[in-house]
């Protein structure tokens, strides 16, 4: 069963008290639930969550060309972060992230 159904289903309290136009109301926005955003087709990570990892992403990768992490911490904060995007519909935000990380690699003045 999709996090979604469960969540509608039980509701939050694990009683069905809301009324139909309650849900109605709330669909076409999604259900704000730990980071995440359920709709009934689709699990995404919410916009704040977004923005966080990737400015604390570029954050580290400077902080690694500049000596102050190692190459082992680097890669644990970005497989960390996968492990967060995996659960959501993400695709393009995880290529995105790629995208970020080598550029911000390979650019000269690390910014």
């Amino acid at each position: 069963m999709s996090a979604w159904r469960q969540f509608v289903w039980f509701g939050q309290d694990g009683r069905q008290e809301r009324s139909r136009g309650t849900w109605d109301s709330a669909t076409p926005r999604g259900i704000d639930f730990l980071g995440y955003v359920l709709l009934p087709h689709a699990q995404l990570v919410r916009t704040k969550t977004r923005r966080r990892i990737i400015k604390k992403i570029g954050e580290r990768v400077r902080d690694f060309k500049n000596e102050k992490i190692s190459e082992e911490t680097l890669l644990q904060l970005i497989n960390s972060y996968f492990g967060v995007l995996g659960h959501a519909n993400s695709y393009k935000l995880q290529q995105h992230i790629k995208h970020l990380v080598w550029s911000l690699l390979l650019s000269p003045d690390g910014s």
